[in-house]
């Protein structure tokens, strides 16, 4: 079962937003990628700096969060082709942690972040449950998301400061490439639900 949290952030909306996280319950531990130089889980989340990171996907950006006591298990499967044979994809399926997957602005438009968390998945016929404290720390996490960003008109899309500036600013927010205002038009009404590309 995934659970998410969508927000726009500008690209100053960063650094705010993962110190919101780390509010929540100190110790929160940043890979800058999926791809890492090392597969030592306990060496990784004591100090990832020492290590080197990519991306999967150069034009697709994604941060991996994991928390130094509530994340037991870091997954990597080693890397035998392409362009870093040797180094280790994390899997983030098996692996407790959070994906973050940040778009960038184009050409005047932005798309919502996403922050997401399986805290029990199935692959094929296998079950894969992660642990009771990483399953509530998300939800801690999700909880104060909620609380400290403020709706757009589409009310299960979050906003933060600079993204609310760059739409002010004459910039779009768009989800599914429609455009969505920074902030209610009215009075709440009955809950939307997400679309399901």
């Amino acid at each position: 079962m995934e659970r998410q949290f969508l927000c726009f952030l500008a690209p100053s909306d960063e650094a705010p937003f993962l110190r919101a996280v780390d509010e929540v319950d100190p110790g929160l531990v940043v890979l800058p990628g999926r791809l890492a130089s090392s597969d030592d889980a306990a060496a990784i989340l004591e100090d990832p700096s020492r290590f080197c990171f990519a991306q999967a996907i150069r034009s697709q950006r994604r941060l991996y969060l994991a928390h130094r006591e509530h994340t037991r298990i870091l997954h990597f499967h080693p890397l035998e082709e392409g362009p870093r044979p040797g180094w280790f994809a994390l899997d983030p399926l098996r692996s407790e942690v959070f994906e973050l997957a940040l778009p960038a602005p184009r050409r005047g438009r932005l798309a919502p972040a996403r922050l997401s968390a399986a805290v029990l998945a199935y692959e094929g016929y296998e079950k894969i449950r992660k642990g009771p404290a990483f399953g509530r720390w998300v939800g801690r996490v999700l909880r104060h998301l909620a609380r400290a960003y403020p709706v757009s008109a589409r009310d299960f899309i979050h906003v933060a400061d600079g993204a609310r500036a760059f739409a002010e600013e004459g910039g779009q927010l768009t989800y599914l490439e429609e455009p969505v205002a920074p902030a209610p038009a009215g009075p709440p009404s009955q809950p939307q639900h997400e679309r399901i590309r």
